[in-house]
């Protein structure tokens, strides 16, 4: 049935509302990620070169109190703060060193920075207490993204980590496949709503909210029509309504007897049956009304211009 049902155009809508929806485009990055070199930790931006007299080893980073042997004590003047967000550009000089925040553009000549914890955090000069090497907590532009690379690709379930994603590569707006509208409706002379008492003879209708809730799981934006009349005109006119507001309708119930056959005659005049096996139960007809698929417990309606019904499991 899924098959059969006439797929939905896909649409531009806001990533902020594309979650949980496929996407229906290959999106290509046009700007590098990050778009420049930043610093990854807050500390002080320095050349690598100028720190050598420790070389501190880098799988001990985790080793806050480890103590780096030195030739000599090592002391940069510090030649200012550098804020995240900083658009001046800035230029670090040969043994200087420059406060630095996390996220923050780092200077010319800068090449590495140096975690805080292994400074004494001076303001005007800062005492090296252990060395880094050159690109040591420096995160170099193009490092996530590469101009070109596709960020999130054709068929793709958009979730958390593919909105976050297309904001960060600058994508205010993504081509998605729209939810398919399912409608459900149930029938039966027998069937109440579940706000009303059944009477002698009457059940409640528990289809139309079990099917509903199961389009729901399956991504579809469900619209939960209730229970409709077995009069002929009454059954027509809510299928036909509900024509322009789902690709696909589920009618439960009406698997056999008299109710079958007003869906039969209330349909008979755009739709016309046929059976690809020997036997054709009324739990396993399916088809489509003016392109919508139609299912009554099968019977099952879509939007095609040709009206077809089908049996099947």
């Amino acid at each position: 049935m899924a098959a059969a049902a006439v797929a939905p155009r896909p649409v531009r809508v806001a990533i902020a509302e594309a979650q949980g929806l496929m996407c229906a485009e290959e999106v290509v990055t046009e700007r590098p990620l990050p778009g420049f070199d930043q610093a990854a930790i807050d500390g002080y931006a320095v050349r690598s070169v100028d720190v050598l007299g420790f070389r501190g080893s880098p799988e001990d980073e985790g080793d806050e109190d480890d103590e780096a042997s030195a030739d000599g004590e090592i002391s940069l003047p510090v030649m200012g703060l550098i804020e995240a967000g900083e658009r001046t550009p800035s230029r670090l000089q040969p043994r200087q060193a420059a406060r630095i925040q996390t996220g923050a553009p780092m200077p010319t000549l800068a090449d590495a920075v140096l975690p805080l914890r292994w400074t004494d955090g001076g303001g005007s000069r800062v005492r090296v207490l252990r060395g880094v090497r050159s690109g040591a907590y420096v995160r170099r532009t193009g490092d996530d993204v590469q101009p070109g690379d596709v960020a999130v690709r054709a068929g793709t379930i958009i979730g958390a980590a593919q909105v976050g994603l297309l904001a960060a590569v600058g994508r205010e707006r993504v081509l998605v496949h729209p939810r398919p509208r399912l409608s459900v409706m149930s029938v039966g002379g027998e069937l109440v709503d579940i706000s009303r008492t059944p009477g002698n003879g009457q059940v409640y209708d528990v289809n139309s909210y079990a099917l509903a809730a199961a389009g729901r799981d399956a991504g579809a934006d469900v619209n939960r029509v209730g229970i409709v009349s077995t009069d002929p005109k009454q059954l027509r006119e809510t299928v036909e309504g509900q024509l322009n507001r789902a690709e696909v309708i589920l009618i439960a119930g009406a698997v056999g007897g008299a109710a079958a056959r007003v869906c039969a005659r209330c349909s008979a005049s755009s739709v016309t049956w046929r059976s690809p096996g020997s036997r054709c139960t009324p739990a396993r007809c399916r088809g489509s009304v003016n392109s919508v698929p139609t299912a009554c417990r099968s019977f099952c309606c879509r939007p095609i211009r040709s009206a077809r019904w089908w049996c099947s499991r």
